[in-house]
Order: C-alpha cells, then structure tokens, then sequence
C-alpha cells in the first residue's frame, strides 16, 4: 500500500543519509580546520545543519504535492547525489594526515 511504501522510502532516506553524506559536515569541521577556529566551524556546521533539516522537514509537503507521494524523494536523492560526487571530487583524503596537510592541499588548487 501507499502508506507502507512511504514509510519504507522515508525509513530507506533517513537510513542512508545517516550513514553517508549525514556525518561529512561534522568530519569536515573537525578534519579541515585549525584548532584557533574549529569551535566557530563546528558552530557555523551545526546552524546550517539544522536551516538544512528545517527546510527539507518543511519543504517536503510541498514536494510531496508537487511530484506526488512516488516522486518526492526524487529532488532529495538527487541533492544527495550531487554531494556525494562533490564530497569525492573535491575534498582532500584526511586519514592520517595533519591538518597543516590537509590545508596545504586547499591552498594548491
């Protein structure tokens, strides 16, 4: 039914957000900055995330509406797959490396 299929899209959605581009904002705050600054990048990370949440939570009735109950999560997915070739395109590798590294790699490109 309609009602199962919803759940188990929202359920799939909130499941793989959850273990893949979910966690990159607060890795990126803690990899890429310096410790003069990292409180105020965990800061700025954590009010976006939540004007993110905010918008998807309250933007999804009108998705809903617009593309209908089967096609709602399309834009979602789409978002999330733009990330994640961002996320693999164009931030640096982190492990073990020194942020002075990681921060060299930004100033070169």
């Amino acid at each position: 039914s309609l009602n199962a299929t919803m759940l188990l899209a929202v359920l799939g959605f909130v499941s793989s957000f959850a273990v893949s581009l979910g966690p990159i904002p607060w890795q990126i705050a803690n990899e890429i900055f310096p410790w003069r600054c990292r409180a105020e990048a965990q800061r700025l990370v954590a009010s976006l995330c939540e004007i993110f949440s905010a918008s998807v939570a309250l933007g999804f009735p009108m998705l809903q509406q617009r593309f209908g109950p089967n096609l709602a999560f399309a834009p979602c997915i789409l978002v999330l797959l733009a990330g994640g070739i961002y996320v693999n395109r164009c931030l640096p590798e982190t492990k073990n490396r020194s942020v002075e590294e990681i921060l060299s790699d930004f100033n070169r490109s």
